[in-house]
């Protein structure tokens, strides 16, 4: 639903996702995973090195961000590896068994890259061998200096132009044969180790030493304490809490709670800077946990565990666990439709059992079966509920498309409303594909055959928020596979709340616009932007298309001829069961004023009152007979119409009149382009 002033069109839209992947719930991009930093740059202070078989020697590494460093074979080690923003020295060291004449070492960070060249050195262009000992020095945090043993067989220099300022002196930086060297440092104050590595040659061979300087001490956090819960019949959904530590140097506390069933092997549920936990997932029935908190302040020795305190499950839990599926109805013919209810900005407090997911949820359903002709099919429908936890609670605003939305929400599915007077909201189908592949007649279905089925069975997602917004999106071809059944997969988001005394009516009546006529029906919208202007001639062959793709009925409620005998809707025009429905070619529908005509003078695909036309009942009706395979019939329609008679006497809201009309569906062919 949207109001587009530069729309020339219906617009029902069919996303291809190229390289569509499924995880498993919970995890991955469903959480919103962070791509890799971008403009990230990483440099060195050589392109090439010379080491001699089991030497080493010093590079400079700069990096931007967090970089890691790749060796072209095992015979090559760096040290250390990987490291943060900043400058690095790292240790390039050639093993004994090296066999190769060169080598290469790729440093990484974000997309950025920088290589240097490792050449094995011959051997006779230096003056002798060097051995340190020992190869690595630490120096405690207070000012003082720490010594090694240098031995060679020649002439030998340090290089100490890249020193930091916390190395004060080294002593000496060349001589021959064997020496013992000092370095010298100032205190170091912060809580952080640091450290330097230097290069000894001697001619072409070279080794490092390594001088970490320790952390000044740190104080850690007390113990976490007053644990619970304890004892028995514990919900198994436990909601862990315990008094905050304390931290000498004010720093910022971060608590980790681990259980175990054997006090021995402990698992991690979370993290968390607060100081109570509820766990994403349930914890078995009648069974005893160990558990404890481990509290962190980020430093060195700063680490800090509670006392292990134990409590036994009982069979009760008081929330959905992610992605717990729950049987609405079942569907009571041969072959069921399927239809899937979840929910977007529910977070998992909000999943609690006839908590406020369970409460909108439920309301939905019953709206969406209220009216005809769902109400009369109802037994037709196998509906289940999915719970899908997100970690915020709302919608995000600002664009379709979650990436670019000024107000982002950390959702399951990344809802987005485009804002402003616009009705239109995205999401990220991929998302949503994951999840509802959980759902039991979808489950362990891959490729070709999880497509098939799935458009047979629509999505509904409602979204926590209160607004007046609502959008059906078409898939046409997802991940590289032909859509199967009806050629289409659709996925309806509608918020579960308009604004009160907004003028919009109730939240449900966009349900069944949105997920009941497009969604499911696969009707056009009959409302009216550009009264004088006649429908394009490209909107009618679009049509046509969409029809080839095997979409049953697709804009089967509109025509494009005024001749009744020739229109879509002609077997029920002049019906004496249907007199008072008033059937005929009312002009006006698809945004266009002219060239374009409806069944019936209101109905919900207009302004989303609680009224299918008679020409979209019927469309909905061969839908659910069809996916049930069975053989639709006018006759068998006719007999179970219970809406034969158009209540609605006014005349729909218009664009002038300040209604904001529903946003056309959004559709992307099967090479992932946008039909216009």
């Amino acid at each position: 639903m949207k109001k587009r002033n530069l729309i020339l069109n219906l617009s029902i839209v069919i996303i291809a996702l190229l390289g569509l992947t499924l995880s498993s719930c919970g995890g991955g991009k469903g959480k919103g995973d962070k791509p890799s930093p971008s403009g990230s740059t990483v440099s060195l202070d050589v392109t090439s090195v010379s080491i001699n078989v089991g030497a080493s020697q010093s590079v400079k590494v700069t990096a931007s961000a967090n970089w890691t460093a790749t060796p072209s074979s095992k015979d090559v080690t760096v040290s250390p590896s990987s490291g943060a923003k900043g400058t690095t020295q790292v240790a390039i060291s050639l093993s004994s068994s090296a066999s190769q004449d060169s080598y290469t070492v790729t440093f990484k960070c974000g997309s950025s890259s920088s290589t240097v060249t490792v050449k094995k050195s011959g051997g006779g262009g230096g003056t002798g061998t060097i051995t340190i000992n020992p190869t690595e020095l630490s120096i405690p945090a207070a000012a003082g200096n720490g010594t090694v043993n240098l031995t060679c067989s020649g002439s030998w220099t340090i290089n100490v132009n890249n020193k930091p300022d916390w190395v004060t002196k080294v002593s000496p930086t060349s001589g021959t044969g064997n020496q013992t060297i000092t370095i010298t440092t100032t205190a170091n104050t912060e809580r952080v180790s640091k450290t330097y590595i230097m290069t000894v040659s001697s001619g072409t061979n070279t080794a490092s030493i390594i001088v970490a300087k320790e952390a000044a001490p740190n104080s850690a956090p007390t113990k976490p304490s007053n644990l619970a819960p304890k004892g028995s019949n514990v919900d198994r959904f436990p909601n862990f809490t315990w008094t905050a530590s304390t931290d000498a140097n004010n720093d910022q506390i971060k608590y980790t709670v681990q259980y175990s069933t054997d006090n021995t092997n402990w698992k991690t549920v979370e993290t968390t800077e607060k100081t109570s936990l509820l766990p994403k997932s349930s914890f078995a029935e009648n069974t005893t946990y160990y558990w404890k908190v481990i509290a962190n302040d980020g430093y060195e020795g700063g680490r800090t565990e509670s006392d292990v305190v134990s409590f036994t499950t009982g069979t009760a839990k008081k929330y959905y666990d992610d992605c717990e599926v729950s049987v609405y109805q079942t569907g009571t013919v041969a072959n069921p439709v399927v239809l899937t209810f979840t929910g977007d900005g529910y977070t998992q407090e909000l999943h609690e059992y006839g908590g406020q997911f369970d409460t909108e949820m439920n309301a939905g359903i019953e709206a969406f079966f209220a009216i005809e002709p769902y109400k009369t099919y109802r037994h037709y429908f196998t509906i289940y509920k999915i719970a899908a936890y997100s970690n915020e609670a709302g919608m995000s605003s600002g664009s379709t498309d979650w990436t670019e939305a000024t107000n982002k929400v950390d959702t399951r599915f990344r809802c987005s409303w485009e804002g402003g007077s616009s009705t239109g909201i995205g999401c990220d189908a991929g998302l949503v594909v994951d999840v509802i592949s959980k759902v039991p007649p979808f489950k362990g279905l891959t490729g070709q055959a999880l497509y098939n089925k799935l458009s047979y069975s629509p999505t509904s997602i409602l979204i926590n928020t209160n607004q007046y917004a609502g959008t059906n999106i078409f898939y046409r071809g997802l991940g590289g596979y032909t859509i199967g059944g009806f050629g289409i997969l659709s996925i309806a988001q509608t918020p579960a709340r308009h604004p009160k005394g907004s003028g919009y009516g109730d939240s449900w009546n966009t349900l069944r616009h949105e997920f009941g006529g497009h969604g499911f029906g696969l009707l056009a919208d009959e409302y009216v932007y550009y009264s004088s202007q006649t429908i394009p001639d490209s909107d009618k062959s679009r049509r046509q298309t969409w029809k080839s793709y095997g979409l049953i009925g697709c804009y089967g409620n509109v025509t494009f001829t005024n001749v009744e005998e020739d229109c879509e809707w002609a077997q029920f025009i002049g019906r004496p069961e249907y007199a008072d429905a008033h059937i005929g070619l009312y002009e006006g529908a698809l945004m266009y004023g002219l060239g374009v005509w409806r069944p019936e003078v209101a109905s919900c695909m207009i302004d989303n009152r609680p009224h299918f036309n008679t020409q979209s009942r019927w469309q909905i009706y061969r839908r659910i007979k069809l996916t049930a395979q069975e053989t639709p019939t006018l006759e068998d329609f006719i007999a179970n119409d219970n809406d034969k008679v158009q209540s609605f006497t006014q005349a729909p809201q218009t664009k002038s009149s300040g209604y904001r009309m529903p946003y056309p569906p959004i559709m992307y062919d099967e090479f992932g382009r946008r039909v216009k």
